[in-house]
């Protein structure tokens, strides 16, 4: 135990310096020592069976990694950030990926590294030793819950090229980068149909959002005839993939452009399953000819994948004397131009800003020919996602709460305040619910697992007033 949380400890230590001198993670809320200790714990969470940890894993949490939570707190944090979905154990922890893009930054200046490696084991490790900790429950279902996360972590390494060979307890290499030679690409990978198939499943399994389903299915029926042409020998159609996501927060803009990073890898269209979420304040710097630096060093970490840049918009809202934003423009244009075969840049915001933006600069209208609307949703489909999230966590719905929520959402949009969220709106409803749930249950003597698990109309809070 002391071993393990020793490597705990020099994890975490690493997170520091690669922030600190890697230029990876900037501008975040927390940090990224802060980021991979809340994803250990989610992920080791999501190894129990819904949520309910004994005594001797809560200890587990305690001594090795610090964590001081009851067992009714960890519970709900299972169920609020919806732990054990499918849709998790299919997430890569942000953590990981800031690790893997030290690796690839580090292959651009020809050196070798092995973070992403490093992190990826000590996940398993951890894993391991948190079923260890505690023998007497269902361990068979844990270890293949363990197998399933670790093999989506290894499959993402493969994918980018940085797995290496490594012992879970050498933690020692941590330290410093060593050089050597580009670690080389990935094998030959054949045009993966079915799961082309899959995603657009999950895409067209959504709540709401029509027309981009149309859109996206569209897309694809036509690089899948692209694809057959070039089989063939065929002349190939002409066709922009860069796009631009209109349509207010929380309408599933960066849901859709993570399923086309996949679509297009799957495709072959992209060597990389990568999506890179960028904004202004990863772009753009306060000081003179520091924004071109910061630029190119965010759009080279993407190269082979997708760059997804929320609120583009604002890259040049601001036509100041101090302003940055459009040398950010200016770098974008250049490594698109640059990387036609190696780059897909999706930009996304406000319906109207949108305009603006693409009006701003001749070189932006031309490159993003392609666009698509996420509208709002309505009050019924909002509702749905409500639904669709309870059911998620085995929770159901009494008929009274159906319409209280219903009812909420209809106040909502017909008000529809400057900080509506669509589908946050409903996420926001439903850990309120949960909350009012065990607030109104924590008084009872006898709980049944009936009223565990169902929501009231009490549950449901009244619509936020407008100011």
């Amino acid at each position: 135990m002391d071993v393990l949380k020793q490597q705990a400890r020099q994890m975490l230590d690493q997170c520091d310096r690669l922030q600190e001198k890697g230029l990876i993670y900037q501008n975040q809320p927390i940090s990224l020592r802060e980021c991979m200790s809340s994803e250990w714990l989610y992920f080791l969470l999501s190894l129990t069976d819904v949520g309910v940890l004994s005594t001797k894993e809560v200890a587990f949490l305690r001594d090795t990694l610090g964590m001081l939570y009851t067992i009714p707190q960890l519970h709900r944090l299972y169920v609020t950030e919806q732990l054990g979905s499918l849709e998790f154990r299919r997430k890569v922890p942000r953590s990981v990926q800031e690790f893997v893009r030290m690796d690839l930054l580090n292959k651009l200046n020809d050196k070798t590294s092995t973070f992403g490696q490093l992190a990826v084991n000590f996940f398993k490790l951890l894993g391991q030793s948190f079923i260890a900790a505690d023998s007497s429950g269902d361990t068979a279902s844990q270890i293949r819950r363990l197998t399933d996360y670790g093999t989506n972590l290894q499959d993402f390494l493969n994918r980018h090229s940085v797995n290496a060979i490594l012992k879970q307890s050498d933690i020692s290499g941590l330290a410093e980068d060593t050089p050597g030679k580009d670690a080389g690409k990935g094998p030959h990978r054949e045009v993966d149909f079915a799961r082309i198939d899959e995603i657009l499943q999950e895409l067209n399994a959504l709540t709401g959002l029509e027309n981009v389903k149309e859109e996206i299915n569209s897309l694809v029926n036509l690089l899948r005839i692209n694809h057959m042409r070039k089989e063939r020998g065929l002349p190939q159609v002409s066709t922009s993939i860069h796009m631009v996501f209109s349509g207010n927060p929380g309408t599933g803009k960066t849901t859709v452009a993570r399923m086309l990073a996949e679509i297009y890898y799957n495709l072959g269209v992209l060597k990389k399953n990568l999506l890179v979420e960028a904004d202004r304040s990863a772009l753009v710097s306060g000081y003179v000819g520091q924004t071109a630096i910061k630029s190119r060093e965010v759009i080279t970490s993407a190269l082979d994948g997708v760059l997804f840049i929320d609120e583009a918009y604002t890259l040049t809202a601001n036509k100041g004397q101090n302003d940055f934003g459009q040398e950010a423009v200016d770098t974008l244009l250049k490594m698109m131009e640059d990387n036609r075969d190696r780059l897909v840049v999706i930009v996304a915001g406000y319906s109207d800003l949108m305009e603006e933006f693409l009006e701003s600069n001749p070189g932006l209208k031309s490159r993003f020919t392609k666009f698509i609307q996420f509208a709002d949703y309505t009050p019924k489909q909002l509702t749905e996602i409500f639904t669709s999230m309870c059911t998620k966590q085995q929770f159901t719905i009494s008929a009274k709460a159906k319409k209280a929520v219903l009812a909420w959402f209809e106040n909502r949009v017909a008000e529809h305040p400057a900080n509506f969220a669509n589908a946050r709106e409903a996420r926001n409803l439903y850990e309120n619910a949960i909350v009012r749930q065990a607030n109104r249950l924590a008084g009872k003597k006898k709980i049944t697992d009936e009223q565990l698990m169902r929501i009231e109309d009490v549950d449901i809070a009244s619509p936020p007033q407008s100011e």
